[in-house]
């Protein structure tokens, strides 16, 4: 039996977190979320995710520092920032934090759940 995938989504708007995990719940993955960085950190301190998803504007903690922390403390979680706010400075960003995708919304789900196949791959190499 293929142990399921886990993926953290972050986001502080509750209806994104819900569609995006029921989403990728219906394509087999084990999912949890949460609502800001600090609510994060502390499920990922509770075990693995091969997955972070995560809004980049947020309160309290932004997605940029969330990915830069889960970077030094979890190097084996894949991350993926998605963002309603793009601009050529925050992809700059991106790119030197070394994230594995980078997506704009509205996102398309099976570009997501692409690039989640990918990141969960990504992060089984790193294991």
């Amino acid at each position: 039996m293929t142990k399921k995938r886990r993926v953290i989504i972050v986001d502080d708007v509750p209806f994104l977190r819900k569609l995006l995990s029921t989403f990728l719940s219906k394509n087999g993955y084990e999912t949890i979320t949460a609502e800001d960085g600090a609510s994060c950190l502390d499920h990922l301190s509770k075990g693995p995710f091969d997955v972070l998803i995560s809004d980049v504007h947020m309160p309290i903690m932004d997605g940029i520092e969330l990915a830069s922390l889960t970077k030094k403390l979890y190097p084996n979680t894949a991350i993926i920032l998605i963002t309603g706010y793009d601009s050529d400075q925050l992809s700059q960003t991106v790119l030197q934090l070394g994230v594995h995708d980078y997506l704009v919304k509205p996102v398309n789900l099976d570009r997501l759940r692409r690039s989640v196949e990918s990141a969960a791959s990504q992060a089984d190499k790193s294991a």
